[in-house]
């Protein structure tokens, strides 16, 4: 089995609401956990940044049925990389808050201080996620 990294972007449609976000992150957590897969969310009321990582056949699975998933529009696959280890594997799926989008780091990966994905290089929204990881772990 080949582990991979799967990094895509998607703008929230139209109609979502927080209870849809519960439901994603349960199911998510309890479906990933089942499948060995691992990574982040992070989430800002606009767009959703998700890395996926895990076995090959699991992860392209899981992010087939993310690109129907009427809660998602415009995706668009960043990054899907072989990998020799797990970046996020202490997570099923970690959630990034929105008090967690600092200024400080946005600077650091973006070209300004709002949280804007799609402007942003993989590299840079891997590096967002990983200082993500940090902080939480550090929690």
């Amino acid at each position: 089995m080949y582990l991979v990294r799967l990094l895509y972007v998607s703008k929230v449609s139209n109609g979502f609401s927080k209870n849809d976000l519960q439901s994603i992150l349960a199911k998510a957590s309890e479906h990933n956990q089942s499948r060995g897969i691992t990574g982040m969310l992070a989430f800002n009321g606009d767009y959703f940044l998700q890395v996926l990582e895990g076995g090959r056949g699991a992860v392209n699975q899981l992010y087939q049925r993310i690109t129907t998933d009427s809660r998602h529009e415009h995706l668009l696959l960043l990054q899907l990389s072989e990998i020799t280890e797990r970046l996020f594997a202490d997570w099923a799926m970690a959630y990034v808050p929105t008090a967690l989008l600092t200024r400080d780091l946005l600077l650091r990966f973006g070209s300004d201080a709002q949280f804007r994905p799609l402007q942003m290089s993989a590299q840079s929204c891997i590096g967002l996620l990983q200082s993500f990881r940090d902080r939480l772990q550090a929690a």
